[in-house]
């Protein structure tokens, strides 16, 4: 009856739409975020270069998951890349296991990447 309108990856990246799922990996717990609004995206195709941000955990618990505190430096990196890469890339997925959170985003150009991970780099230890 009524279609839901199709945003642009720019329109996406401004809505709080995100999708929460559990499962294994490897036999390991599988947290994933999945940014739902860039899936549905209609442009989503001109954002072809996908760039992933692994952070090592540095105390997981016994399923490989982060404890509550470094939860909070997790989120401060997530802060960190999403305002660095704003109208640069949008972030489109986070999965978290086996010791490990990476970011995934989608850009439509590549030439500021090798600036933005030096950045990070050094700030991100």
């Amino acid at each position: 009856m009524f279609k839901r309108k199709r945003l642009t990856v720019l329109e996406a990246d401004a809505t709080s739409d995100w999708g929460v799922a559990e499962s294994a990996h490897d036999g390991a717990r599988l947290i994933v975020r999945v940014n739902q609004a860039f899936a549905r995206a209609r442009d989503r195709r001109g954002y072809p270069i996908r760039i992933g941000i692994a952070v090592p955990l540095v105390a997981p618990d016994a399923d490989g998951l982060p404890r509550a505190a470094e939860l909070e430096q997790l989120g401060a990196i997530e802060d960190r890349v999403v305002e660095d890469t704003q109208g640069l890339a949008v972030l489109a997925i986070v999965l978290t296991t086996g010791a490990m959170r990476e970011f995934v985003l989608h850009a439509a150009t590549s030439d500021w990447i090798e600036d933005f991970h030096r950045s990070l780099a050094q700030t991100v230890v």
